[in-house]
């Protein structure tokens, strides 16, 4: 097994930004061996509101959206998430890593 380094991608005494927020939960995931997609802006496929991340792992889904400072979910993602949850999929929304770990990565 390889020995993994976890590097800030960011400046830490800067402001957190969703990119630099996204960047981080992928690194984390990685480090826990999920096989990890980040989505596009805009959704999947022309489909808006989809999460942030997604990522897998021993028949596990892992659904994350990403949000920074006073941010909030907007219509098409609060619709995705309930959506989603609906089919039986946990999605979280995570403003630090915390609650990425929070929900059982």
């Amino acid at each position: 097994m390889t020995r993994r380094t976890f590097r800030l991608p960011f400046d830490p005494t800067a402001a957190l930004t969703h990119t630099d927020l996204i960047r981080m939960i992928v690194q984390l995931l990685r480090l826990k061996d999920w096989f990890v997609v980040q989505t596009p802006r805009g959704g999947i496929q022309g489909v808006p509101g989809f999460p942030d991340v997604i990522a897998f792992k021993g028949g596990k889904v892992c659904l994350v959206e990403a949000k920074v400072g006073a941010d909030k979910l907007d219509y098409y993602q609060v619709r995705m998430k309930a959506s989603l949850e609906r089919a039986g999929f946990v999605v979280t929304e995570a403003r630090s890593l915390d609650d990425v770990i929070a929900a059982g990565v």
